[in-house]
């Protein structure tokens, strides 16, 4: 039972604790509201973004911070600062460190709500700090300001080595062409004039070529390519394990059960430097092919030059093992080393100013894009807002100066606040999954059937 007589009360108050308690226990409970009761006190965290360590608009005085001050004049505002480096392993880091951060500043028996404000990347330390119990059952809302959300796909890397084993498939026919040419120009050496006719005579080579290349092929497809697929599917299975690990390391967690509030403005230049990314990429990426084609003639290529009349057949065993085997060899490998151009080099150079340095092995097996809004959050509040920004300002960076941005922000809270105590949170990383290629075993299954393995 709670008494509201104001006397009694005023009379517990100016007695001792010990006094107070005794006559204050005999048949009523009394409770003693000061200023910042449990209703109206809140815990407020500010995160910056990359590049942007002691944030001006963490501090005091800041647009945002006189509106969180005067409109819950009785929170507690702290500031996290990270490196804000522009790194995946720099937000993870972070991530850990926002954890500790709230458990080291905040009591356990802290009941009070606990409200994340993050600008770009920020959003992503907020993200991957959730992991941790300590946030999630704290939190009880985040407000992201302009943050690109990643989304984390594991890349189906399975296609591409179906690709490699046909390109050796190339390269074998190509050896079998280069040696069936070399055989008939052996005997030619020691058969004279005639066998050097038909050495030089289409007609006989394009009715011999075929069932020779056939058998030979056939040969080659049981020993060789099974050779190839055999070591392909190891790495397959070494390279699965990999990308699993950074994939539950590098996807930001589900998250159900702690709002959020995403502002997106319109004209980002982060996300329009994200787009332009994207489209670089890919308009790279189509000369690469290109030579990447063109580069699986150069055996061919060789197999033209040793048929002119003029050369001897000494002269045509020479090319042949100085010239049509090197070039049949190292073509594979400088196309399969050229076509990943896309996946590793030119990934690893542009990722650089938006998404951070990633590594070659990162690139290779995940794509890591972004979004104006996370996939696997709920529930999520989208706020898309116009600004205006001062000159020589960005919008990316003047979101936290705009009113309405800091209006809506103010009512959301306020909501969110209103709604009282907030369900379980539960956090969880997304299913690890690459498509329908998601048995590297399959490769064998191309060259050799399951009763010849």
């Amino acid at each position: 039972m709670v008494d509201s007589d104001p006397a009694s009360c005023r009379a517990a108050g100016q007695a001792a604790a010990p006094s107070a308690n005794v006559a204050c226990s005999q048949s009523k409970h009394y409770v003693f509201l000061i200023k910042g009761s449990m209703k109206d006190r809140l815990n407020i965290i500010l995160v910056h973004g990359t590049f942007a360590r002691h944030a001006n608009w963490c501090k005091e005085n800041s647009s945002l911070h006189s509106m969180l001050v005067g409109e819950f004049p009785d929170a507690d505002i702290k500031v996290f600062n990270w490196s804000g480096f522009n790194l995946h392993r720099a937000r993870l880091r972070a991530g850990k460190n926002l954890a500790n951060f709230v458990a080291r500043n905040f009591a356990e028996d802290d009941e009070a709500p606990l409200i994340l404000i993050a600008h770009s990347h920020g959003g992503a330390v907020v993200q991957y700090s959730m992991r941790s119990e300590t946030v999630a059952r704290r939190a009880s809302g985040v407000v992201t300001l302009a943050t690109p959300f990643f989304v984390v796909e594991a890349r189906s890397f399975t296609p591409l080595l179906y690709w490699i084993v046909r390109l050796f498939a190339l390269q074998a026919i190509s050896l079998l062409v280069l040696a069936m040419v070399a055989a008939i120009t052996l005997v030619g050496i020691y058969s004279g004039d005639i066998v050097e006719r038909i050495l030089h005579s289409g007609g006989f080579i394009n009715l011999v070529a075929l069932p020779i290349l056939y058998g030979l092929f056939k040969l080659l497809k049981e020993v060789y390519l099974g050779f190839i697929a055999s070591k392909t599917v190891a790495i397959a299975e070494r390279l699965s394990k990999t990308q699993l690990g950074l994939f539950a390391e590098l996807c930001p967690p589900s998250i159900s059960g702690i709002p959020l509030l995403a502002f997106a403005p319109v004209g980002d230049e982060a996300r329009r430097a994200l787009i332009g990314t994207f489209t670089l990429s890919r308009t790279l990426s189509n000369p690469v092919f290109f030579i990447c084609g063109v580069s699986l003639i150069v055996p061919y290529l060789v197999l033209w030059v040793m048929f002119r009349p003029d050369y001897s057949a000494d002269e045509i065993m020479t090319l042949y093992f100085w010239l049509g085997l090197p070039a049949a060899f190292l073509a594979l490998p400088i196309t399969a080393g050229i076509a990943l151009l896309p996946t590793l080099v030119i990934p690893r150079a542009l990722h650089a100013p938006v998404f951070g340095e990633e590594g070659i092995v990162e690139n290779f097996l995940l794509s890591i894009t972004a979004a104006a809004t996370p996939a696997a959050w709920e529930p999520v509040s989208e706020e898309v807002v116009k600004i205006k920004p001062a000159f020589l300002s960005l919008r990316h960076s003047s979101i936290y100066e705009d009113k309405g941005t800091l209006a809506a922000t103010s009512t959301w809270i306020r909501k969110t606040l209103d709604q009282g105590s907030k369900d379980a949170a539960r956090i969880t990383t997304p299913a690890y999954s690459i498509g329908p290629f998601a048995s590297p075993s399959q490769l064998v299954d191309f060259v050799l059937p399951p009763d010849r393995r």
